[in-house]
């Protein structure tokens, strides 16, 4: 009987540790974006330049767990959020869309920036 309950506890485990992860996907504009936030930074300090983004990389990771996790905006179609990662006194957000089981990092500006609809 112990035997039993240990090896149910074990498929337990097994299944739980199964998350479904989304996939990141990152537009060009979203890849310019971070070497444009990067590059605003290096004349500044390079060390801060490279967490930065570190941070972005790092805060966008976040998403292959938690795609809805980002606040949804509500005048653009389903599946559009917006994700913040702190940084400094500020910090970046991230627009993307989640859409069957992919993330797609579509753009990414500092906070202090204006909107990303320019």
């Amino acid at each position: 009987m112990a035997g039993a309950f240990a090896s149910r506890r074990k498929l337990g485990a097994a299944s739980a540790a199964r998350v479904e992860m989304a996939r990141i996907i990152w537009t060009g504009k979203a890849r310019q974006d971070l070497v444009r936030l990067r590059d605003f930074l290096i004349p500044k300090s390079e060390s801060a330049a490279s967490h930065a983004a570190l941070a972005i990389r790092e805060g966008i990771q976040t998403l292959k767990t938690t795609p809805e996790a980002g606040m949804r905006i509500p005048w653009l179609p389903d599946g559009y959020r917006q994700w913040f990662i702190p940084f400094g006194k500020s910090g970046y957000v991230v627009l993307y869309r989640h859409v069957q089981g992919e993330v797609v990092i579509q753009t990414i500006r500092h906070g202090r920036e204006a909107g990303f609809f320019k």
